[in-house]
């Protein structure tokens, strides 16, 4: 009775095999996919410690959600309030270079997005970028494609494109 697993044996064998290879495969890309979710989501918590943790970046980002941030004369002689506009509108940046670069997903950007958003949307915090829009070019393009500044806001190109454009 046993006779006819001797003539299928290499049979059997390579069936076993393959079931056992796929399972564990299977397995394997489990536990992969899994570790990349939790890495991804360590990554996220990384980037966003510096908007929800760092005190000079919940101080500007309180005084510009309740308009209190207003870039004035007085703005010029502030140079604590500098910093924290320029810590906070840094931390922006870097938040859509990741983005652009795809470093970090849409889905995982849409934790920062409203943030950009009712901050680009400040006018004063416009006006404060439109000088520094070269320091910022991550954070204005964003800004840009998404039509969150208005219709006059204008920036002077990088040296680089008004190159290209003067030999086209």
């Amino acid at each position: 009775m046993l006779e006819w697993i001797k003539d299928y044996a290499p049979t059997l064998t390579l069936l076993a095999t393959v079931i056992g290879g796929t399972v564990g495969g299977a397995i394997a890309l489990y536990q992969w996919g899994k570790q990349i979710r939790i890495r991804r989501t360590e990554f996220v918590y990384q980037v966003m410690k510096d908007l929800r943790l760092d005190a000079e970046i919940i101080e500007i980002s309180h005084r510009i959600a309740y308009g209190e941030f207003q870039y004035d004369e007085s703005f010029k002689s502030n140079h604590e309030l500098e910093i924290q506009i320029d810590k906070l509108l840094g931390v922006l940046n870097y938040h859509c270079y990741l983005l652009k670069s795809r470093a970090i997903a849409k889905q995982d950007f849409n934790v920062f997005k409203y943030q950009i958003i009712w901050t680009l949307s400040d006018k004063d915090v416009q006006a404060y970028i439109k000088n520094q829009a070269r320091a910022l070019p991550y954070l204005v393009g964003w800004g840009l494609r998404n039509d969150l500044f208005p219709d006059d806001f204008l920036l002077p190109l990088p040296p680089q494109q008004v190159h290209q454009e003067e030999t086209a």
